[in-house]
Order: C-alpha cells, then structure tokens, then sequence
C-alpha cells in the first residue's frame, strides 16, 4: 500500500497561485464497471486476445469490487484460443477536457512475457490523433519500468528544458514522424511500473492537463504521496516537480489536446510486445509469442489491475492553467540561485534525483548490451540494456517505433475511432 505524506510541506520549489481541483468524477467503489464501456472488438494492435463484454467478463471472474477495490484481470485458468486470451478493455463513459486525474493502484500486469498493458487516455470526437492521447502507465514483456508518451498531430513538440525531474527521451510529439515514438520520457525507477510496483504495494500516479502542457507525478517504492493527493481539492503546485513534463512553446495544447476518455487494457502480443518479444532473451527462450501466451495460462494470474481509487479533479475557477509554465521555469534554476530557506529537503532531493537521472540515462545509451557481465545486469543494468537496444532499434530504423511500422499499427489502433 503507497503511503500518503502526513505533511503537505510549508515550502516548495515553485511560487504561484494556489491551484484550486475540486472532484468532479469519482470512479471508485462498487459503482467503478457502470462508469465505462467494454470493448469488444478486434485487437486493433492485433493483440492475441479476446475482449469480452461485462456480463462475460463477470461470469468469467475477470472483473469485481471486492471490497470496493476494482479488479480487472485476464483469463489465467484456460488454454487459449480463437482471438485469443480472455481480457478486458474499458474506456470511461465521460470525456473530459483539462483536469487532474489520480489513480492509485495497489496492482498493475506484472512485467511478463507476452504482455502489454496500458492506463492512458484518448481524445474523441475526431480521427486519431487530431485531438491527442496521454499514455500514462505503458509497457511490454519484461520491461522493467515505465513509459510516458504524447501523440498527437503536426506542430507539437517539447521545447527547450523539462519542467519535471526526467528529460525527454524523445521530443516531437507528431505521430507522422520518428515512426511515431511520440514525445516520451522514460522512468529509470523500476518501482514505476510492474513486477516491481506490486512487489512495493502499489503506486499513485497523478496527471494534470492544462492550458500550459502535461505533467505526470507518481509515488511508490517507499515515496509517500502528498496527503491531499486523492482529498477533495489537491494542490500540485505544493506536490514538486513532476517525473514528466511536457510544456513550452513547441505546441498549443488546446489545440491538440481535447475531450478524452480514461482508458485500461491488456493486450498480448501483438504490434508492439510481439514484435519485440523474439529480441528478449528471456522471452524468447519461451518460443513464440502467441503459443506462449495460449498455452501457459498460470504465467498471467499476476496480469492485473487492482484499483484502489480513480478520481478526476477540474478547475473551480482559480487559476491552474500557468502551473505547468511555472514548474518549467523552476525547473532551469541553478541550485545556489535558490534561497537555502527554500533548499528543503524535498528541494535538495529533487534536484539530486533530478542530475542522477540526467547522468544514467546518458550512460545508458552508450552500453552495448554484449558489454554489460551478466552477473552485473541487476534492475538497472538491465534498464541500460534496454535503452541501449531501443537507441540501436531506433537508428536501424527497424525497432518497435520503426517509420512504416508504428505508422500503421497507429493507424489499425485506432480505425474503429474514426
């Protein structure tokens, strides 16, 4: 179970307006499957599955409230066939334009062969991807922590520094170049996503939208969440600096970002976790994709969701649009610029954190997998690995964002939207 700090924090990092959220959806509770419609058609990633509907997924036990908890699992009983495995997707009933969307998770998909969950949001009421998508949570197979990325249409980008505590890994959000990779930045802590998540108790993830760009929060592993993270009026602006952040000039975000649904699904195989599937080591020892996925049903009773809250939060009339901008700002002050009555120890924290990051994500992308010794290829080590194949994937032109390939599984993804 993610602990929630006890203390707010007298100062922070950044000075402005107190943001002023209050609730305006509670998904949470018994009432948690009636707030979103089941998906049910093809994969359009064509995943190895089958989603089913809520009278199926039901009587299946792939979905409850149990002690008003939402669980949301797969079939981990039966040998697979047809489509493919049973699951669920779900895409929330209300859209939403700007907000503040909280969700702690006391379980997501474990980090296994085969599998590639995703809790994002999509927009609608026009063709992918004129009004935008925010993958929040996202990963395949074995990856050991988490993935955010932006798609949108031309004319967005990340500009200049992150206002947030990573750099972007990728900065043109365009889903027309780059294969669409999208803007994205990528955790290094393995206790943002998966395996290692569920092992720490969960994590709370926060994503706040506004006029000024995106920013994602997440505390887990031992890092106490702010106390008013899931209250009736949080304040991020007190919260310091996101792990993410998309803001700056490069993109108007109104215009690429507008009415999206809360979105959850697993899927297996696949565009993504099955293209790269024979490129992992460890998955790859396990056969082919699809007859792992069929055959070893007991391999996924940890693929799934358990969701101990979902509230999304609106303005109520303050100003919350600049505290992206602000956070931005913040972000390029040297350390001996600010005051030392402000060097809390969050402060001195952050920006520790924030240079730690800088420093291994640049090493990582110069380690040659063959040169990492096996019996040093520890979490971390394995994350370099990973960010070392994608960079040589990326250059090749023939990785999982590949040009022509990732343009089309895009395209397939979202057809039924049209």
């Amino acid at each position: 179970m993610v602990r929630i700090s006890t203390l707010l924090g007298a100062v922070s990092l950044f000075q402005g307006s107190l943001a002023a959220y209050s609730l305006t959806q509670d998904y949470s509770g018994s009432a948690f499957f009636d707030q979103f419609d089941f998906f049910t058609d093809n994969d359009p990633t064509n995943g190895f599955v089958n989603y089913v509907d809520q009278p199926t997924a039901q009587a299946a036990g792939l979905i409850n409230t149990n002690n008003n908890v939402a669980y949301i699992g797969v079939d981990s009983t039966n040998v697979a066939t047809g489509r493919g495995r049973n699951s669920v997707r779900l895409s929330s009933k209300n859209s939403f334009t700007h907000g503040l969307v909280v969700i702690n998770l006391g379980h997501m998909p474990a980090s296994t062969c085969g599998t590639w969950p995703a809790f994002w949001t999509l927009g609608t009421g026009a063709t992918w991807p004129a009004n935008g998508e925010i993958d929040i949570i996202e990963g395949v197979n074995d990856q050991a922590a988490n993935q955010m990325t932006l798609h949108t249409s031309p004319n967005c980008a990340v500009t200049g520094g992150s206002g947030g505590l990573l750099q972007p890994y990728s900065q043109d959000c365009n889903t027309a170049v780059n294969g669409n990779e999208g803007c994205s930045f990528h955790e290094t802590n393995p206790a943002s996503y998966g395996t290692t998540l569920n092992q720490d108790g969960g994590a709370i993830y926060a994503m706040e939208w506004t006029s000024d760009g995106i920013s994602i929060w997440w505390w887990g592993g031992g890092n106490p969440a702010p106390a008013d993270v899931l209250g009736d009026n949080p304040d991020p602006t007190a919260w310091g600096p996101p792990s993410s952040q998309w803001a700056g000039d490069g993109c108007v975000w109104d215009q690429h970002f507008l009415t999206h649904q809360i979105i959850f699904d697993m899927t297996f195989c696949g565009d993504w976790a099955g293209q790269v599937f024979a490129t992992d080591p460890v998955c790859s020892a396990k056969g082919a994709c699809t007859d792992y996925v069929a055959n070893t049903p007991g391999d996924f009773s940890e693929s799934y969701w358990s969701v101990n809250a979902l509230k999304l939060y609106q303005d109520n009339g303050a100003d919350i649009a600049t505290n992206a901008t602000k956070r931005a700002a913040a972000s390029q002050a040297a350390p001996q610029d600010i005051p030392k009555a402000s060097q809390t120890v969050d402060a001195k924290a952050a920006i520790k954190a924030a240079q730690a990051g800088i420093d291994k994500r640049a090493a990582a992308s110069q380690i040659a997998p063959h040169l990492v010794p096996k019996e040093s290829q520890t979490v971390d080590a394995k994350l370099a690995v990973s960010r070392a194949q994608a960079d040589k994937a990326k250059a090749d032109g023939n990785g999982k964002r590949g040009v022509d390939q990732m343009a089309e599984i895009r395209r397939r993804k979202y057809a039924h939207l049209a």
